[in-house]
């Protein structure tokens, strides 16, 4: 009986395969579990919602009650101001500049969201097709010149596609997207596009149909015997219609230009011509042929410099070329044309005023009344900004601004005709600008905008200072250093003027070698 026992209570020893069966399970669910995180992380975006960016009550603007976001407001002002840097590497942006370039930037953001806020309410549906080929299509920016033609080696192209998603991805990274939401930002693209491209072909039909209403008008006052230059001057400002002053069209030009220079010399009054889906009427008043003192002095004037001279009859083929520049007519044109863009402009702007745009941004309301005129309204809106966040320096450039501008408005009114609250209000204008001008010196429109006022209050010593300080800071500026010497003379200051004149020479020099030459 003890020996049964002793059998029993022996295990019997663990076999390698025991074992991994034993271990299977275990070891299957980490390998799963290595490719679920696998596939997150490579894909996970896939099937992530993406973030909604919801702005407060004190978003930039709103369109029909959806908020325009600072982030877009931002990036689209950056990309603004990274263009003038790189036309102006020499100057730092400006305090009036920045307020522009934002200013743009929310009218574009306001503009594409309005031209949403229309697509979804016009019903348009974007197709996933539609996405997947716009996807496809900046999938492939990313991928490598390929080296082969078709399939012939498929392991070749499977690895750029697999560059081009690893670029792609790397792309949406640095722009703080995800697939989901660069897919929905396509959606919207391409919802946008629909409405612009509508936009596009209602104006042109408009500049059309303007077109045709003022070929008629101008046919009939020219039928009745009005001169070409007074229908000119008549219509002179309405869009799609240009007239140019009597000029000579030599036979070369003509044919440049398709018109039929023959027609033009034989005309006794005025030719309607249809050119390039415009339409040009002429009126010719004198004629130059090739012949005579001078075209013997044109001819003269296109040959080489030589010591020898030469006589007309050795170079009568050369002659002979140079007709066609030398005969000519004189005559106006009245030149009328579909003006898409100007009618594509009240189109936007219609569309834009039949939804409910809501702009809360106060510094930028100002700003537009300043763009716009309204003076007395954007001094008001600056001072009260002022009264709330006092040193701000966008505010204290729109005081002054508005201010300076009520000055040039009646430049022959002495300062010392000015009543005390005008002369408080011209005050107020100099301490704002003085004020922003110390927050950044380096700020070239600063310092001449303070300079202007101080003039206008007759302080012309400091004004010469804060004018040394901005040629200081004006970089490269061509326009800067024109202003500058004005403002140096209006000064009485002739000697600061040439210097910087001078200065202002040895820039265009410097940039463009040849203007010297």
């Amino acid at each position: 009986m003890a020996r049964r026992r002793i059998r029993r209570s022996q295990a019997a020893p663990e076999t390698l395969t025991g074992r991994l069966r034993r271990q299977a399970p275990t070891f299957f669910m980490i390998v799963f579990a290595i490719f679920l995180i696998s596939v997150f992380y490579s894909y996970g975006s896939t099937f992530v919602t993406p973030p909604q960016q919801v702005d407060g009550p004190l978003s930039p603007a709103t369109v029909d009650g959806m908020p325009v976001t600072d982030a877009e407001v931002a990036r689209r002002m950056q990309s603004s101001m990274d263009g003038w840097r790189s036309q102006n590497p020499t100057r730092a942006v400006g305090a009036l500049a920045t307020l522009s370039f934002r200013a743009e930037a929310l009218n574009a953001a306001i503009d594409r969201q309005v031209l949403l806020s229309e697509g979804r309410l016009q019903g348009i549906e974007v197709s996933p097709d539609d996405i997947e080929r716009r996807w496809e299509r900046d999938v492939e920016r990313f991928a490598p010149p390929s080296k082969t033609d078709g399939l012939e080696d498929v392991w070749s192209h499977l690895q750029a596609r697999k560059v081009a998603l690893k670029g792609f991805r790397a792309y949406l990274r640095s722009l703080g997207m995800n697939e989901t939401a660069y897919r929905a930002a396509l959606a919207e693209e391409i919802l946008i596009e629909a409405i612009e491209v509508d936009l596009s072909q209602s104006a042109r039909q408009a500049a059309e149909g303007a077109m045709e209403i003022l070929l008629e008008s101008v046919r009939d006052r020219l039928r009745s015997g009005t001169p070409l230059e007074e229908a000119g001057r008549t219509f002179a400002g309405v869009p799609g219609i240009n007239y140019q002053a009597p000029t000579w069209i030599t036979r070369q030009s003509a044919e440049q230009q398709g018109l039929p220079f023959d027609g033009l010399w034989a005309l006794d009054g005025w030719m309607e011509i249809p050119l390039d889906g415009e339409t040009r009427f002429l009126e010719v008043f004198a004629r130059r042929a090739a012949e005579g003192q001078g075209f013997e002095d044109f001819v003269a004037s296109q040959q080489p410099n030589t010591e020898e001279g030469f006589s007309l009859d050795e170079v009568v083929v050369d002659a002979d070329s140079l007709k066609p520049q030398f005969e000519a007519v004189r005559a106006s044109t009245l030149r009328i044309f579909p003006d898409v863009g100007q009618r594509l402009n009240e189109a936007r702007a219609l569309l834009r005023a039949q939804h409910d745009v809501v702009i809360n941004d106060s510094i930028l309301l100002a700003y537009e009344e300043l763009i716009a005129g309204n003076l007395k309204r954007a001094a008001a809106a600056a001072d009260e900004l002022l009264a709330t966040e006092p040193g701000r320096t966008d505010a204290l450039v729109i005081c002054a601004w508005s201010r300076l501008a009520t000055e040039v408005v009646d430049p022959e009114e002495e300062h010392e005709d000015l009543s005390p609250e005008e002369d408080a209000w011209s005050e107020r204008g100099t301490r704002c600008a003085i004020e922003a001008s110390n927050q950044t010196p380096y700020d070239a429109d600063l310092q001449i905008l303070v300079a202007r006022l101080l003039l206008s209050e007759g302080k012309t010593e400091e004004a010469i200072t804060h004018l040394e300080e901005a040629s200081l800071y004006r970089g490269d500026d061509f326009g800067l250093s024109l202003t500058l010497s004005s403002l140096y003379r209006e000064a009485d200051r002739e000697d600061l003027a040439l210097l910087e004149e001078a200065a202002l020479t040895e820039m265009i020099q410097r940039i463009n070698p040849q203007a010297s030459q």
